[in-house]
């Protein structure tokens, strides 16, 4: 810590007598290294005849003089730790924001051979079947923030589903690419075809004519193809 030279000057007597503290005796031995004023000034101290202990002409000035360099010491100290704990805890507040800012900015999750449904119940998932579906939906690589379905009925009568994952920016940013997230789902064995889409599904198949249905089965991917089997 640098200290400034007043305060080096008042701990001079007590340095030059060897009656400071072990770290104020560094304090002022590292400021004399790096300042010529108050090397100089400590050389003038220590020259022969010019400071003794015994010379002093006002001992309860001495007394005042050390009373102030402890009063800067403890008060400089305290600012130190003040100023410490303000800049960490604005940290913390600042990191709090952003991960809730990032947790807000939601998109869907890319198809990458990284999506499985099947019957496998996740390790510790045990106590969660009770709902019913026996399917469930693993993701590679990434982490779950919410499944989107959408249901559409063909002029054939038969039913496909179309569903996305979402993830969102803070779970990107914590999640490694060994790690993988799982869901219930909806048993699919319901429908004739599911699909994932990497859209926007909500928007987009809602929209969708039955003629125009060719763009959607061009960029989506078939999970599972129940077609002809007895539901």
């Amino acid at each position: 810590m640098n200290y400034p030279c007043e305060i080096i000057k008042d701990l001079m007597p007590m340095y030059i007598d060897d009656l400071c503290s072990e770290q104020s005796k560094a304090a002022v031995s590292q400021h004399i290294e790096n300042c010529d004023d108050c090397r100089q000034y400590y050389n003038s101290m220590t020259a022969e005849g010019n400071y003794t202990v015994t010379n002093c002409e006002n001992n309860e000035a001495f007394a005042q003089s050390l009373k102030k360099v402890k009063k800067q010491i403890r008060a400089k100290h305290i600012f130190g730790i003040v100023a410490t704990a303000t800049i960490l805890l604005t940290f913390a507040v600042l990191s709090a924001v952003a991960a809730i800012g990032l947790q807000h900015i939601e998109y869907p999750i890319l198809y990458e051979n990284n999506i499985t449904i099947d019957t496998r119940i996740p390790d510790g998932w045990e106590e969660w079947i009770a709902d019913g579906n026996k399917y469930y939906v693993h993701c590679k690589g990434r982490r779950i923030e919410g499944v989107l379905c959408k249901e559409i009925k063909m002029e054939n009568g038969e039913k496909y589903l179309f569903f996305q994952l979402t993830t969102n920016k803070w779970y990107d940013l914590i999640t490694g690419k060994n790690h993988t997230s799982h869901q219930s789902f909806t048993n699919i064995e319901y429908y004739d075809r599911v699909y994932y889409y990497p859209g926007y599904i909500m928007e987009d198949l809602a929209a969708i004519a039955d003629g125009e249905m060719e763009h959607i089965y061009n960029v989506s991917t078939l999970i599972a193809d129940n077609t002809g089997k007895e539901k």
